[in-house]
């Protein structure tokens, strides 16, 4: 590389590395705090992304505790009422969601460690 690109190269560089740092001091000073930022767990950051659809975060926020306090997990999510599910989303307006429907009825996932324990009725080995 010549000194005239490697000049180039050094510059750009720098400029991310300005751009990656004001831009992680904004974030620090403006982004709010939301629940769903906060974990790692599969589970809930999937039922997150499907409340988070079309929807302002704000108002999501509260229909998201109230739905993990109610579903902690994907198998009490698959033994749900729908109609209890369908009130607790429908501030939301997702009440004709498919998207929450999809994990009902279908494999039961233990998302931890991310195998099904079941498909179609039939236990699944682990090994």
């Amino acid at each position: 590389m010549n000194s005239t690109r490697q000049r180039e190269h050094v510059t750009q560089q720098t400029v991310i590395k300005d751009f990656r740092s004001d831009l992680l001091s904004w974030a620090y000073d403006n982004l709010r705090t939301f629940p769903w930022r906060e974990t790692d767990d599969p589970y809930e950051i999937l039922i997150a992304e499907i409340l988070l659809q079309k929807t302002a975060a704000e108002k999501v926020d509260p229909v998201y505790r109230e739905f993990l306090s109610t579903y902690p997990s994907l198998n009490e999510l698959a033994a749900a009422d729908r109609e209890e599910l369908a009130d607790i989303i429908y501030s939301l307006g997702l009440q004709n969601q498919r998207s929450l429907g999809a994990p009902i009825g279908g494999p039961v996932f233990d998302l931890r460690d991310r195998r099904p324990r079941t498909f179609g009725g039939r236990e699944r080995e682990h090994r």
